[in-house]
Formats: C-alpha cells, structure tokens, sequence
C-alpha cells in the first residue's frame, strides 16, 4: 500500500503513459541527405510503415503525438517530444571509442 502512494506521488500527472513511451522508445529514426547549412534531415517512424515517417522537428513530433494520442494532456506532449528528442540526439551522436588499457593493447 505504502509503495502504491509513493508512486502515484513521483509519477505525477504528467509521466507518460507506457505505451507511449514504448512507441517512442522503439522508433525508428532514418539519416537523410539534407543541405550542407542545415545537417542531414532525420525521418522518423513511430509505430511501422502504416503511420508513415516525418522529417524530426519539434513542432512536427508535437503534431504527430497529439494526433496519435489525442487524449493526453499538454504536460505529457510535451515530455512525449523531449523524449523522442533525446532519443533522437543519442541515436544520431557519434560512438566514442573505449580507449580500455590491457596487456593486448598497452605497447
């Protein structure tokens, strides 16, 4: 009981349900050839080829999840995009190599 009333406290209002957050945490995100000032375009796909895919902004990322869900609030759209948006950023940003010292490579 005591574990039930600290969850309900922490997630608040405008934690995202898990079905959302399962979408976005399984999209798929696409690098297109964009203009050399602007940076490649990044097409996302949020539920399969049926949805279809977007060019990421945050205002297009917005529509589509209001579109999708149309019953969560304002809060929640908002953490909807942060989260797609972070999840993009990591899915884009270049792999650092592990510079790990052992007795294979310490010459």
């Amino acid at each position: 009981m005591f574990l039930k009333l600290v969850r309900s406290i922490t997630r608040g209002k405008s934690a995202l349900p898990d079905e959302v957050s399962a979408v976005i945490e399984a999209a798929h995100i696409v690098e297109r050839e964009g203009d050399p000032e602007t940076g490649p375009r990044l097409a996302i796909s949020m539920g399969g080829p049926i949805r279809g895919m977007f060019i990421f902004s945050r205002a297009e990322a917005d529509k589509r999840i209001r579109a999708r869900w149309p019953w969560l609030t304002d809060a929640q759209v908002k953490r909807g995009v942060s989260y797609l948006e972070a999840r993009v950023r990591l899915a884009t940003q270049p792999n650092k190599p592990i510079n790990r010292k052992n007795w294979v490579t310490n010459y």
